[in-house]
């Protein structure tokens, strides 16, 4: 660092914002949020050329054979940054852009109404306040609010300000099939045994009620087949729900359903094949009956353990896998998810698949990569581009930590995300919130089936869509380059704004305004997320890293030492940094100053828990992960001083 210049300025404190202020920015960003939802809606892609009929969904989705092409049904409908998912704008969307089908999921309210939501509780879609990554602010179950109750709250977007969407009823979103000519089917896939009746008696409702618009040939319902195992179990339960019309299933078995159906009443044989257990036998039973009652069966399995014999493939984009040698029923271990792939190819029925797309970046706009996110599962952080939401809200789990060994399947990888592992499964009916990408996977191999979608697209700007990066050839980011603001973002007039990290070649690092003109120094930092629960942050013109000493907590140097665990920081929940001895990176008043601004080393405390030590990551100006709120946020808490005792064998400096 240079000499600081002697100065002497009206220090004053950090600008906090006062009530009525606060209320009143609340409005505007309200205000603004309802017009940035309203233009979404409004921006409803347009075809060129009209959508194939449902008709023409229909018959593509219900024809028989072996040689299925694939089709695709669009999870949570078509939501973007300012849509949120699973929102009447989402599914208006999807109508709009031509999607085959769309697959929500339906849930029910405490007063038994079946509604649209992917979650069993609500803080990541309605509590504005709500924060996924410290699971903390209102989050109650779907199941404790009426639907008045629930319609009171407004959904929120990507970035947790506030739409003019509320919670979908399964009889809104049939309203608006019928409303918009929707050509998309429409898969509603139960999340509860006792929402089967409900959901069945609205769709039946609206077929009554709209004769002229077929709704039976076009809602689908999908469920795990211990909630109905076999054909005439569905028969009956639609007939206890009252309900006279042939409804469509799209049952999926998972080893926990397959558990559940060995478990219950006998499942008898198919004519013409003996099948070694219950679960077997309920796929067979529902693998033979018409595709008009069950266009097909989705089987999760998410690698090829119990197939006897295998291919190893290893010239895929989305990385190697092995490929079974045959489908028949001869190379599938009996009683397992291999034996029911092949049971559902032994009678030339649809295979269905969920292929599993990271969901905490989508349409995300921090740093593109480079980071880390709360694991709900374990004690190591997750990499962002990894994360996937949970069912409760709260963020974050990795797809790897989720496999289970069970008697059905080893689970001994997970290769769900891998498209070519798909086709070598035969699997023709994929859901995803990413279709985009399978149907243009599909179409590379000649597989897609053009007649239901002509003309497939490429994932909208903004999606980061992994499955899209890989399919393109590409590594999913590990690194970004970002400005590391202190006080999570918030500014402080004291400092002259908003604060940044400052690179110093084999120095401490020291914080300071993000705008003072500093040419020899940059703010410019990389972040790097090697995938062990630990970030780097390093200085990308001299290649140092920052690092602790385990001897030293008064700086923080950078460092030619970019590998050993002085290098790595665990970015926690509330977004600090810590060390490998557990100390957090913070920094206080220093009474220093660089040509007139004030600036302070950077040093290390054990149980920081000020706002001094809270860091946002936002993508630096002029790069590709370039976020339009690069510049000051100040909606956020200003900062207090620090509660840690402010500098190693010191008082707070904190001017008045």
């Amino acid at each position: 660092m240079p000499s600081p210049q002697p100065h002497t300025a009206d220090f004053g404190r950090p600008r906090h914002l006062a009530g009525a202020v606060a209320a009143g920015l609340a409005v505007i960003f309200l205000a603004a949020s309802l017009l940035l939802a309203g233009r979404a809606a409004a921006d409803e892609p347009e075809s060129t050329d009209p959508c194939p009929s449902w008709e023409t969904q229909y018959e593509q989705l219900t024809s028989p054979g072996p040689e299925h092409h694939v089709v695709t049904a669009r999870h949570r409908g078509f939501f973007d940054k300012y849509t949120p998912e699973n929102s009447l704008g989402a599914f208006a969307k999807s109508l709009a852009a031509c999607h085959p089908a769309i697959e929500t999921d339906v849930r029910l309210t405490a007063d038994g109404v079946p509604v649209s939501l992917h979650d069993v509780r609500v803080g990541k879609m309605f509590e504005p306040t709500y924060d996924p990554e410290t699971d903390t602010g209102p989050n109650d179950p779907i199941a404790e609010l009426t639907l008045e109750e629930i319609s009171a709250k407004q959904m929120v977007a990507r970035d947790r300000t506030v739409t003019h969407y509320t919670i979908p009823t399964i009889e809104q979103i049939l309203d608006l099939i019928v409303e918009r000519k929707g050509q998309a089917l429409l898969h509603l896939e139960i999340k509860d045994p006792a929402a089967m009746g409900p959901t069945a008696q609205v769709i039946s409702r609206h077929a009554q009620a709209h004769p002229e618009e077929h709704l039976d040939k076009r809602v689908i319902m999908k469920f795990p087949m211990h909630f109905s195992p076999t054909p005439e179990h569905w028969s009956q339960l639609l007939a206890d729900a009252g309900v006279t019309e042939p409804l469509m299933a799209y049952p999926y078995v998972t080893p926990a359903a397959a558990a559940a159906i060995d478990d219950g009443e006998v499942v008898p044989d198919v004519e013409g094949l003996e099948l070694s257990t219950n679960a077997a036998r309920a796929v067979a039973q529902w693998a033979a009956a018409p595709s008009t009652v069950a266009p097909g069966i989705e089987v999760v399995i998410k690698d090829t353990s119990e197939f006897y014999e295998t291919d190893r493939i290893t010239d895929s984009t989305f990385g190697p896998y092995n490929a079974p040698t045959s489908l028949a029923l001869d190379n599938a271990q009996e009683g397992t998810m291999t034996e029911f792939v092949a049971i559902v190819h032994h009678f030339s029925k649809r295979l269905g698949a969920f292929v599993p797309v990271p969901d905490f970046m989508l349409f995300y706009e921090g740093p593109e990569g480079g980071f880390t996110v709360p694991n709900s599962f374990g004690p190591e952080p997750v990499v962002a581009t990894a994360a996937f939401f949970n069912a409760q809200s709260s963020c974050c789990y990795d797809l790897s930590e989720r496999r289970q060994r069970t008697k059905y399947a080893a689970e001994e990888h997970e290769w769900r995300m891998n498209l070519d592992f798909h086709r070598h499964m035969g699997v023709t009916l994929i859901t995803a919130d990413d279709t985009d990408t399978v149907e243009l996977h599909a179409q590379d191999h000649g597989q897609l089936d053009h007649v239901a979608r002509p003309s497939p697209t490429q994932p909208p700007a903004g999606m980061r869509s992994a499955l899209f990066t890989e399919y393109q050839g590409h590594a999913v980011p590990d690194t970004a380059t970002v400005k590391i603001k202190g006080w999570g973002g918030a500014s402080a007039s004291a400092w002259g704004g908003q604060v940044c990290l400052w690179s110093d070649p084999e120095a401490p690092v020291w914080t300071a305004a993000c705008n003072i003109d500093a040419p020899d120094y940059t703010t410019d930092l990389e972040i790097h997320a090697p995938d062990d629960g630990t970030m780097r942050i390093r200085d990308p013109r001299t290649g140092q890293c920052l690092v602790s000493n385990p001897e030293e907590d008064d700086r923080v140097p950078w460092s030619d030492d970019c590998t050993s665990a002085r290098a790595k920081w665990v970015r926690t929940a509330e977004h600090r940094f810590l060390d490998a001895h557990g100390r957090a990176l913070t920094f206080a008043w220093d009474d220093r100053y660089y040509y007139g601004h004030p600036y302070a080393y950077n040093y290390l405390v054990e149980g920081e828990q000020s706002s001094w030590s809270v860091w946002d990551l936002v993508p630096s100006a002029g790069h590709a992960d370039d976020a339009e709120n690069a510049s000051e946020n100040t909606d956020l808490e200003a900062p207090l001083p620090p509660v840690s005792g402010a500098r190693p064998g010191g008082e707070a400096s904190w001017p008045e």
